[in-house]
């Protein structure tokens, strides 16, 4: 009876490395940011009272969010400057299809302004009576 094959054993050059895993990115740091934020029904006014600038600013209205779901009207800044005042119409602000807040259909009930700042991801709310 022949001897069984012996088996062959590539050298550790033939095989590919491992492949690292990569390291888990931390968890973007939240801060608190300051801002006076004020409506009249039908324009909102916004200033940053900070020291620094914010940037990839969201303003969202009437926000809810729940799980995957989020309800509401937002609209996009890509910089709002230490100190600005800005003023946007209601109707600026437009929800997931597309449509955008109606100020005589619709009152503002609540704030949530969130943006990038030097330390961190930055987020305010407020309410305004329900």
């Amino acid at each position: 009876m022949p001897a069984p094959p012996s088996a062959a054993v590539a050298p550790a050059a033939a095989y590919a490395p491992p492949t690292p895993k990569p390291e888990p990115k931390p968890e973007p740091k939240q801060v608190h940011i300051r801002a006076d934020v004020g409506t009249n029904g039908y324009v909102i006014a916004v200033k940053n009272l900070d020291l620094f600038d914010w940037t990839d600013v969201k303003i969202r209205l009437n926000f809810m969010h729940s799980g995957f779901f989020s309800i509401g009207y937002q609209m996009r800044k890509p910089v709002i400057s230490a100190g600005a005042s800005l003023t946007f119409e209601l109707s600026e602000f437009y929800n997931s299809s597309g449509d955008r807040f109606d100020p005589l259909a619709k009152k503002p009930l609540d704030v949530l302004i969130e943006c990038e700042t030097p330390q961190g991801h930055g987020v305010m709310s407020a309410e305004w009576g329900h």
